[in-house]
C-alpha cells in the first residue's frame, strides 16, 4: 500500500498540473486566435503548453523509475 501512495501521488499531481497547463494552453489558442489576435499567437500558446505537458510526463516517468529503484535502506547511509 506505501508503494502504490508513494506512487499514486506523483502521478496525481501530474495529472492535475497537466490539465491546468491544458486549460492554459487552449485559452492562449483561443483568446489569441478568435479575440482579434493571429493564430501566430495562439500557437505559440498552445505550443508552450504542449512542451510543459511534456516535460511533466518525462518527469513522472523518472520520478516512477527512482522510486522503483529506491533502496529500503537508503536513509542509513545519512
Amino acid at each position: 500500500m506505501k508503494r502504490f501512495l508513494e506512487k499514486g501521488a506523483p502521478i496525481l499531481i501530474i495529472i492535475i498540473l497537466c490539465i491546468l497547463v491544458l486549460v492554459w494552453a487552449l485559452g492562449g489558442f483561443l483568446a489569441g486566435t478568435f479575440a482579434g489576435g493571429r493564430i501566430l499567437i495562439g500557437g505559440v500558446f498552445f505550443l508552450i503548453g504542449l512542451a510543459v505537458i511534456a516535460a511533466l510526463i518525462v518527469t513522472l516517468v523518472r520520478r516512477i523509475k527512482e522510486i522503483d529503484d529506491e533502496d529500503k535502506d537508503d536513509l542509513s547511509k545519512y
